[in-house]
């Protein structure tokens, strides 16, 4: 009877003993992990540089985890490599650790596709060689199902690709505190069934656009049914792209339930428009300063241009400031804002357009403050005038057309 009672002893012994290990498995397996990057981990060398092993940490299981990257040194991305991070991952650097992605058509430097809850922060990647026309950015984001999202880019510079950040679509990403410089575009939004906030951060001297957003169909796109836009652009610096400052546009023939916003940006000195639209959008409270400083049009560029837009849903621009638009010699004519052909409702108040006596005296061409045209929701001059501000010299602060 004792030996029964000994051997049940070690059993439950045993058993204790499995449950412990089990659950000590089961933390380890969910517990965030940390994959260090530098010279001596998940890197090698080649021709006197470091690439980190991009397909060694693709293949990391772990649900949780972070790639620490060293800021002993610059690191390299191979050309047709890229890091994929998976749901509920992070890439971090230390103090803006530089990444070199060697330039490539076919692999951005890092893929998030069909990952939620990832985060990239505290890097500085740009691109070795020269990137023709692509898809792809030097980050490219496409979460194209619906139910996933949280994706955030904190405290990130991206410089010398054609596209710095693509996004194709994805669902709650933000984009905050980062730098845009030397792309092609600074970045670029499908905006269907795509939710995004950019804030606090800075587009400057980029060749074509600062930030680009577009409604098309993609492959994901249901032709049948409705899609959703937010998109919220605020508190941003963008300044001297070669192009526009902010470009809208809308290719979709879908209808759409529709949330965009830009608000309280500084826009300065882009060659062309600082802000180009053709949806409805709540533009309010933007500070667009010399713009239009590319010389081949006779008519100079306006400042805030909207047009051909046949959406109805509301359009408000209210509260801007528009500075001094296309301060170069050579035109004929310039408008601070354009409005031709929307058919949305508009609400058009709250802004002060300028002309500053420094602007009239050295650029002698003539200055118009609104230009309104086949605008369907505005009846009167009186709409625009009487709720406005102009400031300076004006060759006529209005020309109304129907």
């Amino acid at each position: 009877m004792q030996k029964t009672r000994l051997y049940i002893t070690k059993c439950e012994g045993h058993k204790r003993l499995l449950h412990v290990a089990l659950v000590c498995l089961f933390f380890c397996a969910c517990s965030p992990r940390t994959f260090t990057v530098s010279k001596k981990r998940f890197t090698y060398c080649k021709n006197d540089r470091y690439y980190i092993d991009t397909e060694k940490l693709n293949k990391k299981r772990a649900r949780s985890a972070t790639i620490r990257i060293c800021s002993d040194d610059s690191f390299y991305i191979a050309k047709d490599e890229a890091l994929r991070p998976k749901s509920g991952w992070r890439i971090r650097g230390q103090g803006q650790t530089l990444l070199i992605k060697e330039a490539s058509v076919t692999a951005p430097a890092i893929s998030i596709e069909n990952a939620w809850n990832t985060r990239i922060e505290a890097l500085n990647i740009s691109t070795e060689g020269v990137v023709e026309r692509t898809a792809l950015g030097l980050i490219t984001i496409n979460n194209p199902a619906l139910d996933i999202g949280i994706v955030e880019l904190y405290d990130v510079s991206l410089s010398g690709h054609y596209k710095g950040l693509w996004v194709n679509q994805g669902r709650m990403i933000t984009v905050e505190n980062c730098e845009f410089n030397g792309n092609g575009q600074g970045m670029e939004i499908n905006a269907f069934n795509t939710s995004i906030r950019v804030i606090n951060s800075r587009f400057i001297g980029n060749n074509v656009n600062g930030i680009f957003v577009y409604l098309i169909e993609t492959e994901n796109s249901d032709t049948e049914s409705s899609g959703e836009l937010n998109v919220i652009i605020e508190n941003n610096q963008i300044l001297k792209n070669e192009n526009n400052g902010i470009r809208i546009k809308d290719s979709l023939k879908l209808a759409y339930n529709g949330n965009l916003k830009i608000i309280g940006n500084r826009i300065d000195s882009n060659f062309y428009y600082g802000i180009e639209c053709e949806l409805p959008a709540r533009i309010e409270n933007n500070c667009l300063k010399e713009n239009g400083l590319a010389p081949d049009k006779m008519e100079g560029y306006a400042g805030l241009y909207v047009h051909s837009v046949t959406r109805t849903d509301s359009l408000h621009v209210t509260g801007n400031t528009i500075i001094d638009q296309a301060p170069i010699k050579g035109i004929n004519s310039v408008y601070l804002m354009n409005l031709n052909i929307v058919a949305a409702p508009v609400l058009l108040k709250d802004n002060t357009l300028i002309f500053t006596e420094k602007y009239t005296k050295t650029y002698p061409t003539q200055t118009y403050g609104v230009y309104v045209q086949d605008v369907k929701h505005i009846k009167s001059r009186e709409e625009v005038l009487d709720h406005n501000t102009f400031e300076g010299e004006f060759t006529d602060t209005l020309i109304y057309k129907k």
